[in-house]
C-alpha cells in the first residue's frame, strides 16, 4: 500500500464515524460516569485477543492491525454486573458475535494471569475481573473488541481495546539501490556527533515518516563490534569484528508506531535490497536493556526489557561487504529507532599532512604553520586516531626547539553562535597541549593554548571549502618571553 494512501486511511480511522469502528471512541459511547485515564493508538501492531478459558490459562488469536486503547474508570455507583451486561446488550444491538465472555474470579481466573494477556495501561484494579471479546464484520472489515472490567475501593476499572485487521505497512522505509554499486566515499570536514540540525539520514535507508533524527555519529574508519549470535538466555551474546565506514542514528519515532511496526519495516526495507538477516532477537532474549544498548552501540531509547528489538543483517556485494544493525524500543510515551551501519573499507594510513621539515621550514618563512590532518570528532574536542602521526611529528619538531616557546591556537569557521565558537576552538586548542603535555614530554613553560574561535579566517566562510580551511589548529611561534 503507497505510503499516502495508507496515512490517508489512518486519518479515516481516527474520524468519529459511526460507521467506521477503528478506535473505541468510535465503538461506543462513554459509559455514564466515566472518565479517559489512559489512551493508547496505534497505525499497526500485534494483538493477542482471547478466545476461551483453560484451566490454568487462555487460547487467544494472534491478529495484526491497526490498534485502539483506552482505560476507562467509571463511578463505582454503577456494579460491575450492569456495566458488563450494558456492552453485551450493545454488542449483540450491531450484530457483533460474542468470542468470550466470563464473570468473576470463579469464570475468569486469578487476575493476575489475565493481566498478563490483557496487559491493561493501568493495573491498580485487582479484584472480581469481568472480560468479554467479541467480533464484528463490517464492509468486509473485520474488527474486534477486547473488554475487561475490574473493580477496587474507590470505582471500577475498564480496559476497552479495538482492533481493526489490515494489512502491516511494509512501504514505510526505502533503500537507495544506486547507494549500493558506488564504494563508501568519506567526509572528515563533519565526522561524528551532530545536532539535530545537522544531522542526516544515511543514503542507504530512508527514515520513519514523522521521526526526527536527533543522534548522529559517523566515521570515516572504524573498528565495530556487531553482536552476531543471540543467547536465548540474554546474557552472553556472541560478537563478530566489522572495520569500515561507520554511521550511527537515533531516531525519535511518533509513539502512533508501535515497536513492531517500525522494526519490520526497516527490517523488510533492508531484505528487499538483498541483506540476509544472521542475528535477531525481540524482548528479554536481547537481554537487560541498559546493557545491551552499550553492547549493540546504541544511540538513543528508553524503555523495558520486553520491548526490544534487534537484528543484524549482511549484504555481500562486489564493492564490499555491508552490515547494519536495527534496534528499535519504546516506552510509554516514547518510541526510538537505532541504525548502525558499516560499510567495508581499508584504513587509510597515508594521512599525514605534515612532518618536521615541513613544519620547520614554516615556521621559519612565516612564523606559523595551520596542522592539517589533526582531526576532531564533530562538535567535539576528541582526537581521531589518525591524528596520531601528526601529533607525533608536531611533538618531535618542538624537542627540537627547546629553547623557544608556542601558541597552540584553536579556530573555527562561522557557522553557529560565535561565543560557542570560541569556546569549542579553545578546548581543542588545550586537547592538544594536553596531549602534548602528558604524552609527549613537551615541558608545559614551552606552550600556551588558546582559542580564537571564528575571528582570525585563512579563507571565505561562504562556502564549503573556505569553511574547511577556516577549521583549523596551528602552532604560532611567539618572540616574547613571557
Amino acid at each position: 500500500m503507497p505510503i499516502r494512501q495508507y496515512v490517508t486511511m489512518l486519518l479515516g480511522a481516527l474520524c468519529l464515524s459511526a460507521t467506521q469502528m477503528s478506535s473505541a471512541d468510535t465503538l461506543f459511547s462513554s459509559y455514564p460516569d466515566s472518565k479517559i485515564r489512559e489512551s493508547l493508538i496505534r497505525h499497526y501492531d500485534r494483538y493477542d485477543i482471547i478466545t476461551a478459558k483453560q484451566a490454568t490459562s487462555f487460547d487467544t488469536l494472534m491478529l495484526g492491525g491497526h490498534l485502539s486503547r483506552q482505560y476507562y474508570e467509571i463511578s463505582n455507583a454503577h456494579s460491575l454486573e450492569t456495566i458488563y451486561k450494558n456492552y453485551l446488550k450493545a454488542i449483540e444491538s450491531k450484530q457483533g458475535k460474542i468470542l468470550f465472555s466470563c464473570k468473576g474470579e470463579k469464570q475468569c481466573g486469578n487476575y493476575k494471569t489475565i493481566f498478563s494477556y490483557i496487559k491493561p495501561l493501568k493495573t491498580i484494579q485487582k479484584s472480581n475481573p469481568y472480560i468479554i471479546t467479541a467480533q464484528f464484520t463490517q464492509a468486509g472489515q473485520q474488527h474486534y473488541v477486547s473488554l475487561m472490567l475490574v473493580n477496587w475501593a474507590k470505582g471500577n476499572g475498564l480496559q476497552l481495546d479495538v482492533i481493526t485487521e489490515q494489512p502491516e505497512p511494509l512501504d514505510l522505509v526505502s533503500v537507495n539501490s544506486d547507494y549500493l554499486e558506488q564504494p563508501p566515499t568519506f567526509d572528515y570536514t563533519e565526522i561524528g556527533f551532530k545536532d539535530t540540525k545537522g544531522s542526516s539520514d544515511h543514503p542507504l535507508v530512508s527514515r520513519i515518516p514523522g521521526s526526527k533524527l536527533l543522534d548522529y555519529q559517523s566515521l570515516g574508519f572504524d573498528k565495530n563490534t556487531l553482536v552476531a549470535q543471540i543467547d536465548p538466555k540474554g546474557k552472553k551474546h556472541g560478537t563478530i569484528t566489522a572495520n569500515g565506514k561507520t554511521t550511527l542514528l537515533g531516531y525519535a519515532i511518533p509513539r502512533e508506531y508501535s515497536e513492531f511496526e517500525v522494526f519490520e519495516n526497516y527490517r523488510n526495507a533492508l531484505r528487499q535490497a538483498g541483506f540476509v538477516e544472521t542475528a535477531h532477537c525481540e524482548g528479554k532474549a536481547c537481554g537487560k536493556t541498559k546493557k545491551f544498548k552499550q553492547q549493540i552501540h546504541a544511540q538513543r531509547g528508553v524503555g523495558s526489557d520486553k520491548n526490544q528489538h534487534y537484528s543484524l543483517m549482511i549484504l555481500d556485494q562486489p564493492t564490499g561487504k555491508l552490515w547494519a544493525t536495527i534496534y528499535v524500543i519504546g516506552s510509554a510515551g516514547s518510541l526510538a529507532a537505532n541504525l548502525h551501519i558499516v560499510e567495508a573499507s581499508e584504513l587509510n594510513n597515508e594521512r599525514l599532512a605534515v612532518d618536521v621539515d615541513a613544519i620547520t621550514n614554516a615556521i621559519e618563512t612565516t612564523g606559523h604553520i595551520a596542522l592539517e590532518g589533526l582531526l576532531f570528532k564533530f562538535d567535539s574536542d576528541q582526537l581521531l586516531p589518525e591524528s596520531d602521526p601528526v601529533v607525533e611529528q608536531i611533538a618531535l619538531y618542538i624537542k627540537s626547539q627547546p629553547n623557544k616557546l608556542f601558541y597552540v591556537i584553536g579556530h573555527t569557521d562561522d557557522k553557529g553562535d560565535a561565543d560557542y565558537n570560541q569556546k569549542l576552538s579553545q578546548k581543542r586548542a588545550e586537547k592538544i597541549y594536553s596531549v602534548l603535555t602528558k604524552q609527549h614530554a613537551i615541558k608545559r613553560s614551552q606552550l600556551s593554548a588558546r582559542g580564537a574561535g571564528e575571528y582570525s579566517p585563512v579563507a571565505s566562510n561562504l562556502n564549503e571549502a573556505g569553511q574547511k580551511e577556516n577549521r583549523r589548529v596551528e602552532l604560532v611561534l611567539r618572540s616574547d618571553k613571557h
